[in-house]
């Protein structure tokens, strides 16, 4: 089953519910008595990843994937027009870079 970018291994969740009261969005429901996320309501700002004290949130590796994808040459990488504003020159350019070696 493909999990959504950001989603909640159950076994790890100590049921404290942190998630919950730090989502900004609001995209935490409790099922059987875990937080799981609401996909359509994430935002992916990483925030239930990082507050989460039993590591019970995961964020999905689709690096494989990716670099099958452009292996076979059918894909293009889009960057936000935000791009330039959130990383510095420098570090925009090892992103780049970075993107360069998988292909794009």
């Amino acid at each position: 089953m493909k999990h959504g970018a950001i989603y909640t291994e159950a076994p790890e969740c100590r049921d404290c519910f942190k998630c919950v009261r730090e989502c900004g969005v609001k995209a935490i429901k409790i099922e059987d008595a875990k937080a799981e996320i609401i996909d359509h309501y994430c935002t992916y700002c990483g925030t239930c990843f990082r507050v989460c004290p039993g590591k019970a949130k995961k964020v999905r590796d689709d690096l494989e994937d990716a670099r099958s994808l452009v292996s076979n040459g059918n894909t293009i990488l889009l960057l936000a027009p935000s791009f330039r504003a959130e990383f510095s020159s420098k570090e925009g350019r090892g992103i780049l870079q970075k993107v360069g070696t998988l292909g794009f």
